[in-house]
């Protein structure tokens, strides 16, 4: 196998398909060093020890996910949802493991892991909130679109097939199971987007608020 040039690059890889697969606690030092064609410590070098390692990993992994909820807010004009679907479902294809971990480590609520991904989750939630009220603002959607029931929506589109990766390839086969991916972000990514599309007949809440003290 072709090896990167860049160590820490490699241990992070390494670290990918160690940590995601394997118990934390199951996957050595030594373990990781030897996959990654380098010593224990270069470990503590570029990351002080396992556990900075596997949090540098974390933040890389969730980080591609949270490049496509960036690239969401700084669009001018309400996206088209089947693409930003289709980007992450290609994420997880790339690393069938995220997924399967996402969704354990938010279950357990505990083990390595779980704190960085509070964090991630409450970063995303104030991120979401604060985009959903200025696109409100500039009538690009809803006014009573609920923040929170757009980011959980959103999660839960993308999470199960990515979990699902290898049962749905195996039922479907793999030209089958494109065909479905493709139909399943634009079916999902048109749900959403017809959603968000302004509607509402309620005054808007700061028009409401007003009326109420005169």
């Amino acid at each position: 196998m072709m090896m990167k040039d860049n160590v820490a690059e490699r241990l992070l890889d390494c670290a990918c398909d160690l940590f995601l697969e394997k118990d934390f606690h199951s996957v050595s030092i030594r373990t990781l060093a030897e996959q990654a064609d380098t010593s224990s410590g270069m470990i503590k070098y570029y990351f002080n020890n396992k556990q900075g390692l596997f949090e540098a990993m974390i933040k890389r992994e969730y980080g591609r996910i949270l490049d496509i909820l960036h690239g969401v807010i700084m669009q001018e004009a309400l996206l088209d949802f089947t693409h930003i679907i289709n980007q992450v479902i290609s994420i997880y294809e790339a690393n069938p493991n995220m997924p399967k971990f996402i969704a354990k480590t938010y279950l357990l609520r505990q083990g390595p892991g779980s704190h960085f991904l509070q964090e991630m989750f409450e970063y995303e939630q104030r991120t979401i909130k604060n985009w959903v009220v200025q696109v409100i603002k500039d009538g690009k959607i809803d006014r009573d679109t609920d923040a929170e029931v757009v980011r959980m929506a959103f999660m839960s589109i993308t999470l199960l097939p990515g979990m699902m990766q290898d049962t749905l390839k195996q039922s479907y086969g793999d030209a089958g199971y494109q065909e479905f991916r493709q139909n399943y972000a634009k079916f999902t990514g048109e749900m959403i987007l017809n959603a968000l599309i302004p509607k509402s007949k309620s005054e808007p809440q700061s028009l409401s608020k007003s009326k109420g003290r005169n």
